[in-house]
């Protein structure tokens, strides 16, 4: 089975690339996977399933926790989407299931601010069904850690 649409790639610290790849059939299979630049295998870490998410279309990004994060356009527990996290060594866990209320179907990739949250935007939901712009605060115990350096 040979993923289509490949998106986003980006590349960790441990010089191991990661990207999110599509493939487009009557059931969404997605896999977020990993390959190392000297062996050039390539790993797959995850296949969603839908109730985790399914579809994501935006690269990765690698969090300042080490963790790569990113967005699932369809599936979850309410089939609007998912954030999520995952480690190279692909445990994934669904940081947050789209309601409809508080958006729907995020096509887009995240980024991380300097205060450590994640934001990003959604293609549908909202008050008014058109869409959302929305922030990201994980809990204390999940949230990454954002070095600041100390100027005088």
């Amino acid at each position: 089975m040979q993923a289509r649409k490949p998106m986003r790639v980006v590349l960790s610290a441990k010089s191991v690339a990661c990207a999110v790849s599509q493939r487009t059939a009557h059931r969404v299979r997605c896999g977020a996977t990993n390959a190392k630049r000297e062996s050039g295998t390539l790993t797959t870490l995850h296949f969603f399933a839908g109730p985790d998410g399914c579809g994501p279309e935006a690269g990765l990004l690698q969090a300042t926790d080490g963790n790569f994060y990113g967005t699932a356009g369809g599936g979850g527990a309410n089939g609007c989407g998912t954030v999520f996290r995952i480690t190279s060594s692909g445990i994934l866990s669904t940081v947050h299931n789209f309601t409809g209320s508080d958006g729907s179907y995020p096509r887009d990739g995240l980024i991380q601010a300097t205060d450590g949250n994640f934001y990003g935007t959604t293609f549908g939901g909202g008050a008014n069904g058109d869409s959302t712009v929305f922030r990201l605060v994980l809990p204390a115990r999940q949230r990454p850690r954002v070095f600041c350096p100390v100027t005088e």
